[in-house]
């Protein structure tokens, strides 16, 4: 019984950061429209060089990897606490 709630309180943790991280993942287009102002009329190729936009790419491809290491360590930790009967 106490295996299956280590797997099950290690599945909600690995939900619970992926639904954290959900809201610092975000596409170049949507970095572009955070971070550059609204009467900026240059182009994408433009905006992705501007300090806050690469600030929002960096932001977003770091916790990708982040939670890409969580959710191996995660995964791990389900497989040894996984029950063997």
């Amino acid at each position: 019984m106490h295996q299956w709630l280590g797997v099950f309180g290690t599945a909600l943790g690995l939900i619970g950061g992926w639904l954290l991280a959900s809201i610092l993942i975000m596409s170049d287009k949507q970095a572009i429209e955070a971070g550059v102002p609204r009467f900026a009329g240059d182009t994408d190729d433009v905006n992705i060089k501007l300090p806050m936009v690469q600030l929002f790419v960096q932001q977003s491809r770091r916790t990708i990897l982040g939670m890409g290491i969580i959710s191996v360590g995660s995964v791990f930790q389900i497989i040894n606490n996984w029950p063997t009967r």
